[in-house]
């Protein structure tokens, strides 16, 4: 799933990937985010049994059973909670929605910028189109992490590719 590889992809950098229950506030339910990121200056909140606050980045992906809880009742407890960042990703209805935490502790919307990226707010280097999340094939991680510019364009000679040729 694309959406793992994202956020698996920046945890080389330091930090942590999990799908463990967050407790979010002392009034808050815990929650099994489908991928959620915690930076390595936040590690302390990761305790045996639970994690003990906000994660950073918190990622669902929307079933067709799981509207409601992840749309509306997710993004309030999220938002509650002071995650810096929320993003839902919707297939059966191709939709997707990316929030960040303003200064009032409200989430808006991440528009795209002027090329069609939505850039993580909490992870900069990490930006995604939504359409690659219902693209058949899914894009290649290598693709993914090209356009985040973590590596470059890599091309064989000449005489070693077919590709290569038809591409100049």
């Amino acid at each position: 799933m694309l959406a793992i590889e994202v956020a698996a992809g920046y945890a080389c950098r330091g930090g942590a990937v999990g799908t463990d229950e967050p407790q979010l506030g002392p009034d808050l339910p815990g929650r099994s985010p489908d991928v959620m990121f915690i930076f390595e200056e936040h590690l302390d909140r990761m305790l045996d049994t639970h994690i003990q606050g906000p994660a950073d980045l918190v990622i669902e992906v929307v079933g067709p059973n799981s509207q409601q809880r992840d749309k509306v009742t997710k993004y309030g407890d999220y938002q509650a909670a002071g995650v810096p960042e929320y993003w839902w990703i919707d297939y059966p209805h191709e939709q997707t929605g990316f929030f960040t935490l303003n200064a009032d502790g409200l989430y808006e919307p991440i528009d795209p910028d002027a090329e069609g990226w939505i850039v993580s707010r909490v992870l900069p280097m990490v930006r995604v189109r939504p359409e690659w999340f219902w693209q058949d094939p899914l894009p290649k991680v290598s693709e993914v992490l090209r356009a985040w510019g973590v590596i470059g364009f890599m091309t064989q000679p000449a005489e070693h590719s077919d590709e290569a040729s038809t591409r100049r």
